[in-house]
């Protein structure tokens, strides 16, 4: 048999390779790199599907240019048992555990939680990395080429180069199970184990340089794993609660989102005849922290104009309050205009999105465009009336 041929052979067989695991991963990700080529990766479906693709980047952000790194622990038992554990939130929670269709996990901004009593709300357990436990999951998605033998954490390996599959008669829409490996790379480093299939080493590239990288440490297969380990207990003085799944009101009429608001809701006094609006409420959250949330949408009718415009209690705590912090950025602007004073960065050829923030009457007011200017935005906050008024049109 062909190296090549040996190691789809592995793939292949990699969803049967055990039946119980415990494995420790050091991960790292530069995440420049790793927002470049997830960016990259949606031009090129624009591309292949020939239509617009949306990418949001909250407040015209950028990623940092920094480096992270953590450490991942996974203990599995078929069919239904899992605890993961993650040392660094870059990654993921720092404790989730499932036995069947239960769950519970613990991170630090929504406490423990649990799914018991609704066992029909998924919980992700072990599915973050689980292409790199069943590396047959995304055998059709990639092109491989085999580099030889190597060795990780003291284990033979079979080492493999991938590059996404070129399109053909069927086209792929499902590619989540690429996420799992590195998102959207062009190229993958790998090495295999070469008894079980189980990915021991992974390099994700884009334009030829890492970004992010998974090697394991230590790996078992098929020693028992004592009852005590899938059995979750909460950090002290954590108390569990049930997940809260009820999310973001939307398509509100203005008059119901003015009633539940805790503070005074605005909108602007003017805009053009054909915008279409919509508007949506979130309360307040305890845990993960969150104010009670107004969020109102304007939208040409052609789609080649719309304004977001979110507001809170000031003071209440800002799920924006990072918004203007982002490198290479255009300036901010300290305007004060009408008795008020605003904060505004406006959209440039190499910077995507205008922002703007202004507090009034206790309200804290965020603005975010991908097409109108600073000053526009400048001009709608000038211009707000409180929602229990009737706007004019233009």
């Amino acid at each position: 048999m062909t190296e090549l041929g040996e190691l789809l052979e592995l793939l292949h067989r990699s969803r049967r390779g055990f039946q119980t695991f415990h494995g420790r991963y050091r991960l790292w990700r530069h995440e420049k790199l790793n927002a470049e080529a997830f960016e990259a990766a949606v031009e090129a479906e624009k591309e292949r599907e020939g239509g617009a693709v949306a990418v949001l980047r909250l407040g015209g952000k950028e990623p940092p240019s920094s480096t992270v790194e953590g450490e991942w622990r996974i203990w599995l038992e078929r069919p239904d048992k899992i605890r993961e554990e993650f040392d660094s939130e870059d990654f993921g929670a720092p404790l989730v555990v499932q036995v069947g269709k239960r769950w519970w996990s613990f991170d630090r901004w929504n406490g423990a939680i649990t799914n018991e009593g609704e066992e029909d709300v998924g919980g992700g357990a072990g599915e973050q990395f689980s292409g790199w436990l069943e590396p047959a999951s995304v055998l059709g998605l990639l092109e491989f080429e085999a580099l030889g033998e190597g060795e990780v954490a003291g284990r033979r390996t079979l080492n493999a180069r991938a590059i996404r599959a070129t399109p053909g008669i069927a086209v792929d829409h499902d590619a989540w199970g690429l996420h799992r490996l590195g998102v959207d790379a062009e190229q993958y480093e790998l090495a295999l184990d070469a008894e079980r299939g189980v990915i021991l080493r992974l390099e994700a590239r884009h334009r030829g340089q890492p970004f992010f990288i998974g090697e394991a440490r230590t790996v078992e297969f098929d020693q028992p794993l004592a009852e005590e380990i899938f059995v979750f207990r909460a950090p002290e003085g954590e108390e569990v609660r049930p997940f809260e799944h009820e999310g973001p009101a939307f398509d509100l009429p203005i008059e119901e989102v003015v009633e539940r608001a805790p503070f005074a809701v605005f909108v602007p006094a003017r805009v053009p005849r054909d915008w279409e609006f919509s508007a949506g409420f979130m309360q307040a959250r305890e845990r993960p922290p969150m104010p009670a949330l107004a969020v109102l949408h304007y939208r040409s009718a052609d789609g080649t104009a719309s304004v977001q415009i979110s507001e809170h209690a000031a003071g209440a705590g800002d799920p924006d309050d990072d918004v203007f912090e982002a490198e290479d950025a255009p300036p901010v602007e300290h305007i004060e205009r009408d008795g008020l004073t605003i904060e505004v960065r406006g959209r440039t050829s190499e910077w995507s999105q205008s922002v703007l923030k202004t507090v009034r009457e206790g309200t804290e007011i965020s603005m975010y465009s991908d097409q109108l200017s600073g000053d526009f935005l400048v001009d709608l906050a000038v211009n707000l009336v409180p929602a229990r008024d009737q706007p004019p049109r233009l």
